[in-house]
């Protein structure tokens, strides 16, 4: 627990940042971590600046962000908050989103994932313009779909803090489920007065999880750089992928995991491929998704 700026922390475990925000009883986690990160990186540091969290704020439906909530709720009763379109994702397994997207489209094709046995229910439910007040901080939803359908950031607009969990992630160009729409919401995250940018991980090209003054704007016109320059290029790629997976199915005839598919890709680039086809069969540049 390594404090940044008076009164905000952040939370490092296994390559993946929460941090938190405020003084007393009255104290705001931005993401919760993994299972055991608030045991082990969160509550020595709450126990010796006699401190309590009031209040769970994710930035999107992850494990490696909402994981740790269920400690935090048992120990504090603090409510978990999350957007609307995200709070399915922490009932179930880390493919979960994946999996429950596939069976709601193709019923047919794959069967719905299992309940996961760290499944979380959020006691509020996040909307793009709500407020979360947190001491002398006051901090601003702002909805940021691409990484997943219901990521959100956090803007403190007096210190002009934004925290982004994943929606900002330089040259990571496979952590994104909806590569037209995360565009847009990097060009609206641009526009806002930020001095600190406080991330979930260390993206390149810069390397850091905290970025201030100009480097913000180099990694902002760099990530969307790097988007723009990827998009042909992975369009094709996963035209590629699409036909395998077609092939495959009729293959075999039968139900199938994603990882049986495609196991050398992730679930979110998976995601991102449904996204990108559905996209191109709509515009007439590629075959409807299941034609026959």
């Amino acid at each position: 627990m390594r404090e940044l700026l008076p009164n905000v922390f952040t939370i490092a475990d296994q390559g993946a940042y929460a941090y938190l925000l405020g003084e007393g009883d009255d104290v705001i986690a931005i993401d919760a971590g993994f299972t055991q990160t608030p045991d082990e990186q969160m509550f020595p540091g709450l126990e010796r600046r006699q401190q309590r969290i009031s209040q769970v704020l994710l930035t999107h439906g992850h494990a490696d962000h909402y994981e740790g909530a269920q400690a935090i709720q048992a120990r504090f009763d603090a409510p978990v908050a999350i957007h609307t379109l995200d709070a399915p994702l922490m009932r179930f397994a880390a493919d979960g989103e994946l999996r429950r997207k596939l069976s709601l489209a193709y019923p047919d094709l794959f069967a719905p994932p299992p309940p996961s046995p760290k499944a979380i229910d959020a006691d509020q439910l996040l909307e793009d313009g709500d407020t979360i007040q947190a001491g002398n901080c006051r901090l601003r939803v702002v909805h940021t779909p691409g990484h997943s359908e219901g990521s959100v950031c956090f803007y403190e607009e007096h210190q002009r803090l934004l925290f982004t969990g994943d929606a900002v992630s330089g040259g990571f160009l496979h952590f994104y489920c909806d590569p037209e729409v995360v565009e847009r919401s990097l060009e609206r995250l641009r526009r806002l007065d930020v001095e600190h940018l406080f991330m979930a991980h260390e993206y390149p090209p810069l390397n850091q999880h905290v970025l201030t003054g100009s480097a913000i704007d180099e990694f902002f016109a760099s990530s969307l750089n790097a988007l723009r320059t990827s998009r042909t290029y992975r369009l094709d790629t996963l035209r590629d992928i699409y036909r395998h997976v077609l092939d495959t199915l009729r293959e075999t005839g039968r139900e199938m995991l994603p990882q049986e598919l495609v196991p050398d890709l992730d679930h979110t680039t998976l995601i991102a491929l449904l996204k990108l086809l559905e996209r191109a069969a709509r515009r007439g540049v590629g075959t409807p998704a299941f034609s026959g």
